[in-house]
């Protein structure tokens, strides 16, 4: 397996292999005809989209016992997407494991946790505001991440407002003001690439938005 593509020639079917990607690195392309699939034990993967007129979109960002690349039965599969590192990456490779006679278990849960929760995501996006959506996603985020802040905030989320305006399928003006009102509300602060939030806040107040948000005192 190399860095920019789960290429790795002569991988007999389901022999496991440890990897390790570095801050950035890429683990596939979009386009790429990959064999293999990755179960990530530490780290964050970035999933992106680039499509035609050049825009690059994020899909999801997954983390610890999710898995990207080959999800199908087939010895072979086309990247609809880029995967990159989010900070250091380490995972087992297996070489099309949904082509095996016996799936491993571990991929299996993966693969059912990742459509459970590509489900929530479909029903939040129908019947949340991108507020409910946004304030979710920075909790989950915050958590994943797990970067202590050093501007007296709890986690720091290392994502753009255009990133985060991708993941809640909203434009990015629309994120700045949600984002400005909840900096109003004392939840979060950013600075650059890094959104510094107070997350059990912020997950308290994505669970008590209803129709129109009430705000919380500072």
């Amino acid at each position: 397996m190399q860095e920019t593509s789960f290429e790795t020639p002569n991988r007999r079917v389901g022999v496991p292999k440890r990897v390790v990607f570095e801050d950035r690195g890429g683990i596939y392309r979009q386009g790429d005809r990959c064999r293999e699939a990755l179960l990530i034990e530490s780290g964050l993967v970035r999933l992106s989209r680039l499509h035609a007129d050049g825009r690059e979109v994020i899909v999801d960002i997954v983390g610890v016992g999710d898995v990207v690349g080959n999800l199908t039965a087939s010895n072979e599969w086309t990247a609809t997407e880029e995967a990159r590192a989010l900070g250091p990456v380490t995972g087992t490779v297996v070489h099309s494991p949904f082509g095996m006679e016996s799936v491993p278990l571990e991929f299996v849960q993966a693969l059912m946790r990742r459509t459970n929760k590509l489900k929530e995501r479909l029903v939040s996006h129908l019947v949340e505001s991108v507020e409910q959506r946004l304030a979710r996603s920075l909790h989950d985020l915050a958590l994943a991440f797990d970067v202590p802040c050093t501007h007296g905030f709890s986690l720091e989320v290392l994502l753009t407002q255009q990133d985060l305006a991708d993941i809640v399928c909203a434009s990015r003006p629309v994120v700045s003001l949600a984002l400005n009102r909840m900096k109003e509300c004392g939840l979060l602060n950013y600075t650059g690439q890094k959104i510094c939030v107070h997350a059990h806040a912020v997950g308290a107040w994505a669970k008590a938005l209803n129709g129109e948000p009430a705000l919380l005192s500072r």
